[in-house]
């Protein structure tokens, strides 16, 4: 039979309601005579630039488009697709979202009712104050019992708790988004690299010809006594360089395509993975006002979460040296030899920190110090950031300039070239000008690639300064 005294409990019940509203209304009196932090939970750099000085009021940015598309190449879409899947960098990140989001959870956790159960059962002695001397002095019990318990959150406290980890874990989504920014500026520099590294290959093989049939010529002029020995020998020296070349360029594209297969999360293979031309470039785009830069720059994001989650950080520790609230309620059922009975409780609680030391408050200094550190950071960063776009700004409109000026240098030597050797056939000049003409050409022409490749990098670090659009 269960012996529950149902008016006693009645009575049990209106004392404490009474005595949980007397306690509420101690937390509201404290709570209106208390100052708490106020978070702000969009915190901007203290100075923010108008423009660029090497910039317009275009954007960089392509609406609706991944960033690499402006180089409008197939298979380097495929690429980067295949690098945002299996990247293991990615992965990792990626694993450690899900880390955040429990964390998250956790939090949240704490500001919901909490339950737990309790069982257990043995033998007790309850007549005699020691042991029993033999077991037929002891009784069998069992307990069961649930104790359920809420904290009232009147200060924010679990809020700001909350808070905070739903700061963090934006911040680790924007270091996951760095880093697939940085992935895909990567998988662009070795591509291209890649290209250029197999350009130079095909230019190569096409002066070795070249100068192969200038030596043909020298040599038959040589032969029919009309040049000297010497010539043959300079333009030997030249084919021996031009082919002394080919190894470096075969070793650069082999480095640079093991390279891609690593940001693929694949184990070099030894296969090439790229085309053998470089994408034909649009104008230069240049960058608007530096709130694009705030909006989409993923580690500038990312310190901007992480500010916030210490503000919220500072608003737990102001929190938690207030008076806190619980409500809990006991059920226990026992049952044993001497009988069956349920005992109930439900109970308010009133915690408040008398003294600590200057523990809670130093903990509060501490929060603070450590997000004026991190305004710091973070408006140092946005400076940064701001001089970086403004330094690939200058350098990209310099490196078009100079691809202009190389591939006009290129055409008025290709020009001189087919002159001097009209004029050495036809005995008017002697060959070191030929040779000069043709060093000249070829070293311009290498030149050429690798400021095409330059200019192509300018462009993918100026999406990676930005914040290009990902998938």
């Amino acid at each position: 039979m269960l012996n529950i005294n149902k008016q006693a409990i009645e009575q049990s019940g209106r004392s404490i309601k009474n005595r949980v509203c007397l306690a509420v209304a101690s937390l509201l009196f404290l709570s209106g005579c208390t100052s708490l932090h106020k978070v702000d939970e969009n915190p901007q750099p203290s100075v923010l630039p108008v423009t660029y000085p090497s910039g317009t009021t275009q954007s960089s940015r392509v609406a609706g488009n991944f960033w690499w598309k402006q180089f409008e190449d197939p298979t380097l879409d495929q690429l980067m697709i295949a690098a945002l899947k299996e990247n293991l960098t990615v992965a990792a990140f990626t694993a450690r979202i899900r880390a955040s989001q429990a964390l998250a959870r956790q939090a949240g956790a704490l500001s919901r009712p909490q339950l737990e159960g309790s069982a257990n059962t043995g033998l007790i002695e309850e007549d005699a104050p020691g042991l029993a001397e033999t077991l037929d002095d002891l009784d069998s019990q069992t307990n069961v019992g649930l104790l359920a318990s809420w904290e009232i959150d009147l200060f924010g406290r679990l809020a700001s708790r909350r808070a905070a980890a739903l700061s963090e874990l934006d911040a680790a989504s924007a270091d996951l988004d760095a880093i697939r920014l940085s992935l895909t500026a990567q998988v662009a520099t070795e591509y291209y690299r890649a290209v250029e590294q197999m350009q130079l290959l095909i230019l190569l093989e096409a002066q070795v010809e070249s100068d192969e049939a200038f030596l043909e010529l020298t040599e038959l002029r040589f032969r029919m006594g009309v040049t000297d020995r010497v010539d043959v020998l300079r333009q030997q020296a030249l084919l021996a360089e031009t082919r002394s070349l080919l190894p470096l360029a075969r070793a650069s594209l082999r480095e640079a395509e093991n390279r891609l297969d690593v940001l693929l999360g694949l184990s070099a293979d030894g296969m090439n993975r790229v085309n053998s031309d470089f994408p034909a470039l649009i104008d230069m785009q240049l960058v608007g006002i530096p709130a694009d830069l705030l909006l989409h720059r993923p580690d500038l994001k990312a310190l901007q979460a992480r500010l916030e989650a210490i503000d919220f950080q500072t608003a737990e520790a102001i929190a938690d040296r207030l008076p806190r609230f619980e409500l809990s309620a006991n059920l226990n059922y026992r049952t044993g030899d001497a009988g069956t009975n349920v005992a109930t409780s439900l109970l308010a609680g009133l915690f408040a920190p008398l003294l600590d030391g200057g523990r809670r408050s130093a903990f509060v200094e501490q929060r603070r110090a450590e997000y004026d550190a991190a305004l710091a950071e973070y408006e140092e960063s946005f400076l940064i950031a701001v001089s970086e776009v403004e330094n690939l700004l200058y350098r990209a409109v310099q490196q078009d300039e100079r691809v202009s000026n190389l591939s006009e240098r290129e055409s008025l030597l290709r020009e001189a070239l087919l002159q001097s050797r009209d004029r050495y056939e036809n005995g008017l000049i002697d060959f070191l000008a030929v040779l000069t003409a043709l060093e000249n050409l070829q070293e311009t022409e290498r030149e050429l690639i690798a400021a095409r490749r330059e200019q192509i990098q300018l462009r993918v670090d100026l999406q990676r300064a930005i914040g290009g659009n990902l998938p």
